[in-house]
């Protein structure tokens, strides 16, 4: 993988780098799960703004600040293929991939939220995210084992 399918935006690629090392990998190699939280401390702040993500080809905006931002969580799957997820500049969960051989893609997962996504189950290729919705209730979306994800629902 070349260095520039690696680059990450601004601030952004200080950030998750050193969010990289500091937070480390979890759980045994090969097995898939939550591997990490890219951290963006300078989220933590009272301010919103939209802060640009390059990874690679794909150019992305994401939300910080105000209870946005601070944590992506980040999962790879059994073919080890990694996603990160993130609120858009649009108020709506995004998910970027990356297959084993360095292609990138995103996707948005709908909206509109109130929080950071959070994995609350995984197993394999299948992951459960978790959103506080803008009515205040916890809402769920699934991607299934074959790729394919379900609506949002409580």
């Amino acid at each position: 993988m070349t260095t520039n399918t690696r680059k990450l935006g601004r601030t952004v690629a200080a950030a998750a780098l050193a969010a990289a090392a500091v937070v480390g990998m979890a759980g045994s190699a090969g097995a898939a799960g939550p591997k990490r939280v890219i951290w963006h401390p300078e989220c933590i702040r009272a301010e919103q703004t939209s802060e640009p993500w390059n990874l690679g080809s794909l150019n992305a905006t994401y939300l910080c600040g105000r209870g946005f931002g601070v944590k992506m969580p980040v999962y790879e799957l059994t073919d080890g293929t990694t996603h990160r997820f993130f609120v858009g500049s649009d108020h709506g969960v995004w998910t970027i991939w990356e297959d084993p051989e360095g292609h990138l893609a995103m996707a948005p997962l709908g909206g509109p939220v109130a929080s950071d996504p959070r994995i609350s189950d995984y197993s394999g290729n299948y992951i459960k995210l978790e959103v506080t919705g803008t009515d205040g209730n916890t809402w769920y979306k699934t991607r299934n084992a074959n790729g394919s994800w379900s609506g949002w629902y409580r």
